[in-house]
């Protein structure tokens, strides 16, 4: 009994500790505080949808930097009129498989199952920004079923 005593000590020192480290800040906080000058100098409503991760057509780079980070990927598409940059914004998701597999043989049949949650994420596309020039021109984000 003691030691499942200890053990929880342990681990609510340890998530403490985390916690602690961590600030307990929200990313989208902890890029306003890195640029909390520039963060100050935008209107109520865009500091409001910046803190919600929302943006719109007209924001700077700097204003969606604040509001979602750096992108996952940056194109560039250049026509004979214009070119444009593309920010690319990714959710990231383990792979989970399952399989099942059996054998018979020798008077035996044996039948076995498993599975598997990758440790390697792979990314979903979830949102594309487009720039003309140095503002937001539009936004496509892919609905999740």
């Amino acid at each position: 009994m003691i030691g499942c005593y200890k053990t929880s000590i342990v681990y609510a020192l340890t998530a403490a500790a985390v916690l602690w480290l961590t600030g307990c800040v929200a990313p989208v906080e902890r890029r306003i505080r890195a640029d909390q000058e520039r963060f100050d100098s935008y209107p109520a409503d865009i500091q409001e949808n910046i803190r919600a991760g929302r943006i719109e057509p007209g924001y700077t780079r700097e204003m969606v930097r604040l509001a979602l980070g750096r992108p996952a990927r940056i194109f560039t598409r250049t026509t004979e009129k214009e070119i444009r940059e593309i920010w690319v914004y990714t959710y990231l998701h383990p792979r989970f498989s399952v399989g099942v597999g059996g054998t018979v043989g020798r008077g035996r049949t044996m039948v076995g199952t498993g599975m598997d949650i990758s440790r390697d994420y792979y990314p979903e596309e979830v949102m594309r920004v487009i720039f003309l020039e140095n503002q937001v021109y539009a936004v496509e984000k892919q609905e999740r079923p």
